[in-house]
């Protein structure tokens, strides 16, 4: 074998080597991708869960928000900023999955799932007056799909339809006008 013949096969095995490389570090950055994919939408679901929890933390944080989701503008400051708060977590959600399904991250399911949370929040009387206050800190891709999912999202329900102890109280117990029974004491 000459040098001549010697020096094209140690380029084209150069190449080919070269071309495997490139191979290996897409299939690599392929399954990164996959990981970390799985990863985000797995942390997704995390984070609308802590949302429920700190629904739970404490009887009076449960009385302001309850207060909050009727009339966030006629709560009282305590009020205000225990709902804002929850508010602000929920909004910040619905940011975070907005951004993610624009990087192609996390899968239309996912995104539809995790938005909903933050939505059925956001549908109440005092989420809507919440939601008019702050929108406009927020990028326009995250205000317009609250405005959407608050217009369009039928699949969403208002947060007292599953957690019925949310929902508003009668502002006076209804009377009983029925005839005394006869085991009612006369």
């Amino acid at each position: 074998m000459n040098l001549k013949k010697f020096t094209n096969l140690a380029e084209i095995t150069g190449i080919i080597a070269i071309l495997v490389s490139l191979i290996a570090i897409y299939i690599q950055q392929r399954a990164d991708r996959d990981l970390a994919r799985a990863e985000l939408q797995h942390e997704a679901f995390d984070v609308t869960n802590s949302l429920y929890e700190y629904l739970t933390r404490d009887a009076e944080t449960f009385d302001a928000i309850r207060a909050g989701f009727q009339d966030y503008e006629g709560a009282t400051p305590f009020e205000q900023v225990q709902f804002g708060y929850l508010m602000h977590r929920g909004i910040n959600v619905a940011e975070r999955v907005v951004f993610l399904r624009n990087d192609n991250l996390i899968d239309e399911q996912i995104y539809r799932s995790s938005l909903g949370i933050p939505l059925m929040y956001l549908k109440t009387p005092g989420g809507r007056q919440y939601w008019q206050q702050v929108r406009l800190a927020y990028t326009e891709d995250v205000r317009n799909a609250i405005d959407e999912g608050l217009e369009e999202r039928t699949d969403v329900p208002i947060v007292w339809e599953l957690y019925p102890f949310f929902a508003p109280e009668p502002a006076a117990p209804i009377a009983n006008t029925d005839a005394q029974t006869e085991d009612s004491p006369q």
